[in-house]
């Protein structure tokens, strides 16, 4: 078996041949980042999230790759798509002034996120359970993970801005091989330091008896992309002297001014007589002389050993997220202000809980955050709105699924990606006719249709499948699809064809099949790769107050699953879900919000609701015709869509 480090030069060489041939093929056929939703500020102080705000006009055209940007999906497409210049949009090449990532470090293990369910009454118990986050386990081990990161340092690289820094949030899992390809890639000469930080008290919890020494240090290295790098020294300063420090200043002048003596050293007798016409000489009864540090005046310079930033512990810390492996704030806190001004635009690709991005958005630096989980995107956008002060758009790239699959098989095929989602669904690949892979579970005795992953399941796509079923004579029909139209689970739901189960497969299935899962774990997890579409049941009531005014009210009234059955939760987690679901299905929902758009699709207004203030109903007023989209988002990270196109005719009609 070969030793990882003799294949770094081959992995290294590999990452370089698919990133050059992940930009070639963006200018034949440009990546175009597809606009989700825009997010915007509540214009009513002390209100929260309980109104709408004028949008300025802006349509999914005016979304511009510098703007505030929570990216859906493969960061390595993401970047690749940052860096392809085209006609509407500028590249980002050399734009970014900071990179931070706070990659996985193959520590072979799972992370969770925890989902609180609401309790039935004011007495009752809050029940918890988990979801799978997202998994740091890889099929080759360290080879898999080291061929995962390689290129996307490779692309990050290109976005960094001539004077901007790279810093790599690492543990000793990795770090050692990452340092070697981080030299490699940025360059030996552009190693600037490795900053440790030491998360944990040495003597906590099980390093009071382990059997070795205690891990409780994590390492920052920083690379600059030239030998010009901005850096801000950090200081601190004398409120945030620890106990011990302060105890130093323990000499007062005559109005109660604290200050402390150091020996002179090697100070000239020049220096020494200009400091004492400045008063800073310190003279004991004995005649030794020292020089005085006020406590007012101090500030001692922060070095790369990091022990004032405590982890964020399972305790009542505020700041803490439900979701494993959150980094402070205050740690994101020191690397923005030391490596970026305000105004400077910075990132972080594996964004996880969004801590990057608060700590910009609060230090006013522009920023793009993304991440292959959908939980850590809502997360992230949850956690800008508790305390937002700018517009940001939520994107994916459009045909993402395809473009993905490029990556994962270089060829561009399906049929190898066909057969691992088959077998995961306990089903024999039979043939294939377009659209669709069919196979047979005899397990369920059910016909599985897998579409083909460059179409988008329609209505049409479901009756076409149905068709088949009738062909085939079979009495139960499975519809397995990368992409589905927005409004699908509505029509499904309200056609409650109990012949008929159409499971959207998640994006994530693509990242572990390539890099991090056995068949053995594949299989394991299958339960969180076909998901069930979402329904949600809006009304809309029109009041008319004058001839050319009408007051519109969107109230939510129901929210359910099309296949109960088919929820991304462990067997043992869903039964407390759906009693909740059947006692009071709208407390599910974990956000909620309206866009308001006119006949040009250019957004007018937008407003959202979340979480404990989550309220049901909305009103808007209306003299024009209206496009309204409502998107909701439950507890579990599915996102469901209902839209109507209101003109003012209607009212009298209602």
């Amino acid at each position: 078996m070969q030793s990882v480090l003799s294949q770094l030069p081959q992995i290294i060489a590999d990452s370089r041949e698919l990133v050059a041939e992940l930009l070639d093929r963006s200018k034949l056929q440009p990546f175009q980042h597809q606009l989700d939703e825009w997010m915007m500020p509540s214009n009513i102080p002390d209100s929260g999230a309980y109104s709408y705000a004028a949008a300025g006009g802006n349509s999914a055209a005016d979304m511009q790759p510098d703007s505030q940007l929570i990216l859906h999906g493969d960061n390595l497409l993401h970047m690749a798509a940052l860096l392809q210049e085209d006609a509407a949009r500028p590249s980002l090449r050399g734009k970014i002034q900071l990179i931070y990532i706070d990659p996985p470090y193959n520590s072979q293990s799972d992370y969770a996120s925890t989902i609180k369910l609401p309790a039935g009454d004011a007495h009752a118990k809050t029940h918890q359970i988990k979801q799978l986050a997202y998994t740091d386990q890889w099929s080759e081990g360290i080879v898999s993970y080291l061929r995962m990161l390689t290129p996307r340092l490779l692309l990050m690289k290109e976005l960094l801005h001539a004077r901007g820094a790279l810093y790599v949030h690492i543990d000793w899992h990795v770090g050692h091989y990452v340092k070697i390809i981080l030299d490699e890639i940025m360059g030996m000469e552009q190693f600037r330091n490795e900053i440790v930080w030491q998360r944990d008290a040495v003597g906590k919890g099980a390093k009071k008896s382990s059997s070795q020494w205690s891990r409780e240090l994590e390492s920052i290295f920083v690379y600059s992309r030239s030998a010009d790098m901005k850096f801000n020294q950090p200081y601190k300063h004398a409120e945030q002297l620890t106990h011990t420090q302060l105890k130093e200043f323990r000499y007062q002048e005559e109005d109660g001014r604290k200050f402390k003596i150091v020996t002179l050293g090697d100070y000239s007798q020049q220096t020494i007589e200009r400091l004492r016409q400045q008063k800073l000489i310190y003279t004991t009864r004995q005649g030794t002389e020292y020089r005085k540090y006020y406590l007012d005046e101090f500030k001692l310079a922060i070095g790369s050993l990091w022990n004032d930033i405590p982890n964020l512990s399972h305790g009542r810390n505020t700041e803490r997220l439900p979701f494993d492996t959150q980094k402070p704030e205050r740690l994101l806190e020191r690397v923005l202000l030391a490596g970026s001004d305000p105004g400077d635009l910075v990132a972080d690709f594996f964004a996880g809980s969004g801590t990057l991005a608060a700590v910009a958005e609060r230090l006013g630096r522009k920023w793009i955050c993304a991440d292959i989980n959908y939980q850590a995107v809502h997360l992230t956008r949850k956690r800008l709105l508790a305390d937002q002060q700018r517009p940001f758009a939520i994107a994916a790239l459009k045909d993402y699924t395809r473009l993905g699959l490029l990556v994962k098989q270089p060829d561009g095929k399906q049929e190898k990606l066909c057969e691992a989602v088959f077998r995961l669904f306990d089903a024999e690949q039979r043939e294939y006719r377009q659209p669709f892979y069919i196979g047979w579970s005899a397990k369920s005795k059910t016909l599985v249709l897998l579409l083909a992953v460059e179409h988008c399941c329609t209505q049409q796509t479901v009756d076409e499948a149905m068709r088949l079923l009738e062909q085939y004579d079979c009495t139960m029909l499975a519809l397995l699809c990368w992409q589905v139209e927005a409004e699908l689970g509505q029509a499904l739901y309200r056609s409650a064809d109990d012949r008929l189960q159409v499971l959207k497969i998640q994006d994530e299935l693509l990242d572990q099949w390539k890099w991090k899962a056995s068949r053995i774990k594949l299989a394991r997890r299958k339960h969180r790769f076909f998901t069930t579409l979402p329904y949600l049941q809006v009304g809309l009531n029109c009041t008319i107050e004058t001839q050319h005014h009408v007051q519109l009210e969107l109230q939510l009234e129901k929210y359910d699953y099309v296949s109960r059955e088919a929820l991304p939760l462990e067997a043992r987690s869903k039964p407390r879900l759906l009693e909740q679901l059947d006692r009071d299905s709208l407390s599910l929902l974990d956000y909620w919000s309206v866009e308001v758009y006119d006949e040009q699709q250019r957004l007018l207004y937008q407003w959202h609701s979340l979480d404990q203030q989550l309220v049901h109903s909305v009103q808007l007023h209306a003299e024009t015709s209206l496009f309204i989209v409502v998107k909701a988002v439950d507890l579990l990270g599915l996102t469901s869509r209902w839209s109507c196109m209101w003109r003012p005719e209607y009212s009298e009609s209602i």
